[in-house]
């Protein structure tokens, strides 16, 4: 058997971005975030080989902030 290519490869650090849009600008972000920022700003730093994006759903947004007490 041959010997892997990448000796001691692993897991270091992840990144992990929450943002929160103003309201009516949702798209306006996502079309920057998706377009400009991830790739420029994130995918060309030293040492990232890949990079995902999630979006959370409406329920786990609901779940954010506090229900209101009564």
């Amino acid at each position: 058997m041959s010997s892997p290519r990448y000796h001691n490869l692993h897991i270091g650090a992840a990144g992990v971005s929450m943002i929160e849009p103003s309201p009516g600008y949702e798209a306006a972000l996502n079309r920057w975030y998706g377009d400009d920022h991830f790739y420029a700003g994130g995918m060309c730093l030293p040492g990232i080989f890949a990079g995902r994006r999630w979006i959370a759903t409406t329920a786990l947004r609901e779940l954010r902030y506090a229900k209101d007490r009564d």
